[in-house]
């Protein structure tokens, strides 16, 4: 049994369903939604029937009930001989209270505290989706109507406020207007959560492409995209680029799609993307200086073919198929105890 977020537009959901696609062809899985926190007993009741051996979790705060309903419903499960897997998208303040339940927490990061003295944590990196061969860069752009004289530099991710693309595209104006074969794309479509902010972010980045007359230049695609034309759009791109204000510890599942594509990215440099380190560049906290050094790459056709080498290695060394070996080993594992 897999409890993730299956249903919502959420990077945790995309991740579990690139891995629950992949583990299918290895393992029996059976999807359950997050909402089954409504009605605990019912779902004991079904996971019983159909003789679950181990339940995974797709952990986070904002996905679960209050933290002590969470371990009430984590003991019940335990109490029915069920193990019980958890995979921390953040380190959460109760991590201890979590770990004395579970049989076995999978962490996408090393965590904070390095004092746990136990066998039951394992650091997996967050799995890349599956895209072994790539699609001609060419043929891609004649599909999506761009010329092969384009520069093309792309994001992708929900349309938070914190992202701040309505900022970077503003301060991206002066290089659109010296340089008419610069061509931003936004992919950006807006989130489950936090919905009125991220329709005034949405609205501003509206606005300033058509006070500046940018139709031409800009892509701005607000609609949840399938996974094949995120990756074909990331595919056609020259470089991606990941900005924001954001301060959190959990794993970014959107840089993920960028190294699917095997498309070179530009990083803020902060905690969110710490554990990214082949195919990318980390730049400056301010978004000039940023935007300065991600243009300059952008026209370094040399960096750029390094960084895609790179990212075919980060690729080949992290993609789903890679991943499920380890889950299922942990599954295994346990299991036979």
């Amino acid at each position: 049994y897999f409890v993730s977020s299956w249903e919502k537009k959420c990077g945790i959901a995309m991740y579990t369903n690139h891995l629950v696609k992949a583990l299918r062809e290895q393992h029996k899985i059976v999807n359950v939604y997050n909402d089954f926190f409504e009605d605990s007993q019912k779902f004991i009741d079904d996971i019983k029937k159909d003789n679950i051996e181990v339940l995974n979790i797709q952990y986070h705060s904002v996905l679960i009930p209050p933290i002590d309903d969470f371990l009430a419903i984590l003991k019940k499960v335990s109490s029915e001989n069920i193990k019980i897997v958890i995979t921390l998208h953040e380190e959460p303040d109760d991590f201890f209270r979590i770990l004395d339940i579970v049989d076995h927490v999978i962490i996408h990061k090393p965590l904070k505290n390095t004092d746990y003295k136990t066998n039951k944590i394992t650091y997996i990196p967050m799995g890349i989706p599956v895209f072994p061969i790539l699609l001609s860069k060419k043929d891609l752009r004649d599909k999506y109507s761009f010329s092969s004289n384009q520069t093309i530099l792309s994001t992708f991710g929900f349309l938070t406020p914190w992202r701040k693309n309505s900022d970077f595209l503003f301060n991206l104006i002066p290089y659109l207007k010296s340089n008419a074969l610069l061509h931003i794309q936004i992919l950006a479509s807006l989130p489950t959560f936090g919905v009125p902010e991220a329709e005034k972010e949405l609205e501003k980045i509206k606005n300033i492409i058509k006070k500046y007359k940018l139709t031409p230049q800009v892509t701005l695609i607000s609609d949840f995209l399938p996974q094949s034309e995120i990756s074909e759009r990331l595919m056609l791109s020259d470089i991606g680029w990941l900005w924001g204000t954001r301060k959190g510890n959990e794993s970014s599942a959107a840089a993920r799609d960028f190294i699917a594509a095997r498309l070179p990215l530009f990083l803020v440099d902060w905690a969110h993307y710490h554990d990214i380190s082949l195919g990318i560049i980390k730049s400056s906290l301010k978004i000039k200086p940023f935007i300065d050094a991600l243009i300059s790459v952008a026209a370094s056709k040399d960096i750029l073919n390094q960084l895609k080498e790179d990212m075919e290695e980060s690729y080949n060394a992290s993609n789903n198929n890679v991943i499920i070996g380890k889950h299922i080993n942990i599954f295994n594992s346990i299991i036979n105890q």
